[in-house]
């Protein structure tokens, strides 16, 4: 309450914008007269009258709580004169002018736009402060991972735990109605609505949080005052009216955050036929970020198997970066195609409709099935002929398992190399001895498959101990092969016997290559170009102990400790060697089981 009039020059009135007391004046010149203070009397009684008059109405209109025993004592702590009937009649209707005022279409829009950019990302949360007779009731909108908005228990708090040296019942109304009474410090120190603040929870004066005050009473000078200064002390702030709202304020702002605009994009993680035939993976966008969800929000594609063979189709909604949502497993369609239909009936839930989803750990490589692979598959062709033949048998096993595992055109392209064993009695004036008897450049599968059914034994061999396995790595380090730069480059040598002794060995009961050749200087050149070496290798033709040492030391140096595959066909143990380094493949792992797209 304003206790002093000011004097001004000028003969412009003010008044207090909170109680109507007048502020200054006209200039009055002199000792103030009987008649001016009375006058000042008269009008001082009339305005706490008057404030106090409608502080009793407004608890006694608002608050169900106060009955008729409360109503007689709240009127018994108003200030002034007992005033008549009609100047009674005319503070009622004030009262009512001031909640009609207060009491437009709740801005609910203000709620929803505060939602959606904490759905952006542009708040770090909204707090909604809700003003009621009762107490103070704080609500926090947080949004997960995914974007989704997570509305938080409220905290409520009744007034007398808010507002130091409130009194208690009707009377607590009374004071928060901005009336005076007995105690006329009550409502107006300014310490007293920071001090309500700061029993307030304290993330909502954190940084980036935006605070929406809602005033369920209107005319409440102190409630109204609170609420305006938590929107001064905010990071950011609104402050509404729900006067006259029933709607629940957390019930409300759940409704809206199922109708925020989506933050993120969602697509279908699809593959796609790449360049030079390797296949890559893609996206198809489902729902644009800032989509609106809701039960009509809908996507129909149709999709297509695969270029390769798959028991089902994967089909997995991804964010923008990749990350999945959610995955769907349905039949391989038709190379036809089948049309899908995705939906976005809630925000962060994309779903396929009607299908249920499935549990699968899945990942969305930039490049499916490792991109292209060139194989060059090495063949001991000395030795008995029987052995020659089993050994070209497997070969040819070894190119169409690769080839299954690697359907897609172009993804995989097959070299040859076959070697024969040195001829004791070729003369070093007669030129370079023809050890690589056969040589076929990386191609298609097929083309390796029919060159394979040609070959046959070269013929004899001397040495059951070691073979010409140092010219062949030589060849495959050395010829016009055609290795593709981005291709991962894998050699299978296919073999009875191990290489030659090289110089560095100690033992010299192991013959050294005739043509000078060094299997560690081959190997040392394959590393530098990238080529890994496995091997699939029979038992050997002797078993002492220095070949047994011999073949362990070389073929574990020439595949850089690659387990080798033994055995006589490609069984258990070879087929797990290639599966290990990629040249065999499981569903999921090389190629995933994904749709391709077309348009409607």
């Amino acid at each position: 309450m304003c206790a002093l009039v000011a004097v001004r020059d000028g003969g412009v009135e003010q008044s207090c914008g909170e109680c109507g007391w007048l502020l200054w004046g006209g200039i009055v010149a002199g000792v103030p007269d009987a008649d001016d203070e009375a006058d000042f009397a008269a009008a001082l009684d009339e305005a706490c009258w008057r404030r106090d008059q409608l502080a009793v109405e407004h608890v006694a209109f608002a608050d169900d709580r106060v009955g008729p025993t409360d109503r007689d004592r709240l009127d018994g702590l108003i200030r002034g004169r007992v005033r008549g009937e009609a100047e009674r009649d005319a503070v009622v209707r004030e009262a009512g002018e001031q909640r009609a005022a207060a009491g437009r279409p709740v801005p609910w829009v203000v709620l929803g736009e505060a939602v959606a950019r904490l759905v952006r990302g542009e708040l770090a949360a909204v707090g909604l402060v809700e003003l009621d007779v009762a107490g103070v009731r704080t609500v926090r909108l947080d949004t997960d991972d995914e974007g989704l908005v997570l509305v938080g228990e409220a905290d409520v708090r009744a007034w007398p735990h808010v507002v130091a040296g409130l009194p208690g019942g009707a009377e607590a109304g009374f004071v928060l109605a901005g009336g005076v009474g007995t105690n006329p410090a009550s409502g107006f120190d300014p310490d007293t609505v920071h001090h309500a603040l700061d029993e307030l929870p304290g993330w909502l004066w954190a940084p980036g949080v935006r605070v929406v005050t809602l005033r369920r009473v209107a005319g409440w000078r102190l409630v109204d005052r609170v609420a305006r200064t938590a929107v001064a002390r905010a990071d950011g702030g609104t402050d509404v009216s729900l006067v006259g709202s029933a709607e629940d304020v957390p019930a409300v702002a759940a409704r809206l955050a199922r109708r925020a605009p989506s933050r993120d994009a969602y697509h279908l993680a699809v593959v796609a036929a790449g360049p030079s035939g390797s296949v890559e993976s893609a996206g198809v966008e489902l729902f644009p970020a800032g989509t609106v969800a809701g039960a009509d929000v809908r996507r129909v594609l149709r999709i297509h198997p695969p270029p390769y063979p798959v028991s089902e189709l994967l089909l997995p909604v991804v964010r923008e970066d990749g990350t999945p949502v959610i995955t769907h497993a349905v039949p391989v369609p038709a190379a036809s195609g089948v049309e899908v239909t995705f939906e976005l009936a809630a925000p962060g839930r994309p779903r396929l409709v009607d299908v249920p989803p499935v549990d699968v750990a899945w990942s969305f490589p930039a490049v499916c099935g490792g991109g292209h692979l060139d194989l060059v598959c090495v063949v001991e062709l000395g030795g008995p002929a029987e052995r020659v033949a089993a050994r070209l048998a497997r070969t040819r096993r070894l190119v169409e398992t690769v080839e299954q595992a690697h359907p897609v055109p172009g993804a995989l392209r097959i070299g040859l190399v076959g070697y024969a064993d040195h001829d004791p009695a070729w003369r070093a004036f007669d030129g370079p001895e023809p050890i690589v008897t056969h040589l076929h450049p990386l191609g298609p599968a097929g083309e390796a498959s029919v060159a394979l059914a040609t070959w046959g034994s070269d013929g004899g061999w001397e040495d059951p101990r070691v073979a010409a396995v140092e010219d062949a790595l030589h060849a495959v380090a050395e010829a016009d092969l055609g290795w593709r730069a981005h291709a991962r480059r894998v050699a299978v040598v296919t073999a009875w016997r191990p290489p030659h002794a090289a110089p560095a060995d100690t033992d010299d009961s192991l013959p050294r290559c005739p043509a000078g050749h060094e299997w560690p200087q081959a190997v040392a050149a394959l590393a530098k170009q990238e080529v890994a070496v496995l091997t699939l290798l029979e038992p050997l033709a002797r078993t002492d102990a220095a070949t047994g040492t011999h073949a362990t030391v070389t073929w574990q140096s020439i595949t850089a400790a690659r387990a080798p595959a033994e055995g006589a066909d490609l069984g258990e143990a070879p087929l797990r060697l290639l599966h290990e380094h990629g040249l065999v493949l499981g569903v999921g792992e090389g190629y995933p089981p994904l749709a391709t797209v077309s348009p409607r």
